[in-house]
């Protein structure tokens, strides 16, 4: 006789940082939430069997989504930091979570971000210290990943300024998605980064592939970011990377007073690999949209 098939019962999840955001001279309205406390990476959630292989994260998932108004949630791999923005049609396997709740994801297709353009739509990803940017045009809204390599080309600092890696970065892969012409109109959310005193990178590290980059960002930064890149002395920079992305995002036309500060710094309870947490798991990022279109 086979044991009965065990349901886990599901818990309220509250987050440890939630804020409610409304873009200026708009109804759009939008909320990003962490949520702690243990390990939320999903790197086992991509198959739609997945949810019954792993019948209580899948709940869990499902409780901090639906807590916060989000029902459709869109959760491109950002492991390649390549400042893409995925489209609806690439993200092609949908996992039915408990709660009625969605989830939506594609192994073989790596993005930073995604739109979310209907009420209750959500962007997610799981980090270890990375930002999020949220990005506000007319009716269209962006939820993307913010890693330091989808902000800066790391080739591009190895080699000070004289090479790249690729055509665009974070910023602009937003700025061409969302179809930014009237840059006034254009609103950016860098939040939740981890501060230039605690990302500092040291040149005389033992890691000689940390110290190259080191070195070089020692030399880089300051010059391409002089009033924006953080911190520096002889021996190490704090890298400043939410001021850097409003720089960027700056000398691409988008008004300074346009792009918001307020919430650019990490809670310092989340584990990040800066702060010794990041072994112990990884925290759960949700970015939820909460009205229409009109």
């Amino acid at each position: 006789m086979h044991a009965p098939l065990r349901i886990p019962k599901a818990e309220p999840i509250d987050p440890l940082v939630h804020n409610d955001f409304r873009v200026p001279g708009s109804a759009l309205r939008f909320s990003v939430s962490c949520f702690g406390g243990s390990d939320w990476s999903m790197r086992n959630i991509y198959d739609s069997q997945d949810r019954y292989r792993y019948p209580d994260f899948a709940l869990r998932l499902a409780s901090a989504f639906a807590g916060v108004g989000a029902k459709d949630v869109y959760a491109p791999t950002p492991t390649k930091f390549n400042g893409e923005i995925a489209l609806k049609s690439d993200l092609k396997t949908r996992i039915d979570l408990p709660l009625d709740v969605s989830l939506y994801r594609n192994p073989d297709f790596y993005a930073d971000g995604c739109h979310l353009s209907a009420r209750a739509e959500a962007g997610a990803f799981s980090a270890g210290g990375c930002g999020v940017v949220m990005a506000a045009y007319n009716n269209d809204l962006i939820f993307a990943h913010a890693g330091r390599e989808s902000i800066l080309d790391r080739h591009q600092v190895l080699t000070h300024g004289t090479e790249r890696s690729r055509r665009w970065d974070l910023v602009d892969h937003i700025l061409i998605a969302i179809g930014a012409s009237d840059m006034s109109r254009l609103h950016l959310w860098p939040l939740y980064f981890i501060g230039p005193d605690e990302f500092v990178h040291s040149k005389d590290t033992d890691n000689q592939h940390h110290a190259k980059y080191n070195r070089a960002a020692m030399e880089y930064l300051p010059r391409e970011y002089p009033d924006d890149f953080g911190w520096k002395n002889n021996d190490e920079i704090g890298i400043d990377l939410a001021r850097i992305f409003r720089a960027q995002a700056v000398k691409r036309g988008v008004p300074a007073e346009n792009v918001h500060l307020e919430h650019a710094d990490l809670h310092k309870e989340l584990p990040t690999t800066r702060n010794g947490g990041g072994s112990t798991g990884r925290y759960l990022v949700v970015g939820v949209r909460h009205t229409s279109p009109r």
